[in-house]
């Protein structure tokens, strides 16, 4: 679980880099690139193999995610969209794995839970649990 940084926190921009390795950004999918989200929520981060996921919620309510493999590139950011076209995410992103799968979680500005779950970059869209 992440804390929630509001308050007087001004608005942080993530960064997924592996500057350390030498190595630069890598687009992951044919989806356009999405700018590095600002936000002033926690992330969320999760892996499968050698492979770790990055969720963040943009300024507008979206959720985003990037990844990368150990030893590469990180991807550009995908965009998961709001909960539903009348709700925004308003909360930390939760993640896990189940083998091969993620399941995403935010509460929107709704305040139900949403779900959103796929093996990436395919995910089946945001719904209520149950």
């Amino acid at each position: 679980m992440v804390a929630s940084r509001r308050g007087p926190l001004a608005f942080a921009t993530v960064f997924l880099s592996t500057v350390s390795v030498g190595l630069g950004w890598a687009q992951q999918t044919d989806a356009p690139p999405v700018p590095t989200p600002r936000t002033s929520l926690g992330q969320a981060m999760v892996s499968i193999g050698n492979k770790i996921y990055v969720f963040a919620v943009s300024q507008a309510g979206h959720v985003l995610y990037a990844s990368w493999e150990l030893g590469e590139g990180a991807s550009t950011w995908i965009d998961l969209g709001p909960p539903n076209p009348n709700v925004t995410a308003t909360t930390n992103p939760a993640a896990a794995a189940a083998g091969d799968h993620i399941f995403v979680t935010v509460t929107g500005s709704d305040s139900q839970i949403w779900v959103n779950q796929g093996t990436p970059p395919n995910f089946s869209g945001w719904r209520p649990p149950g």
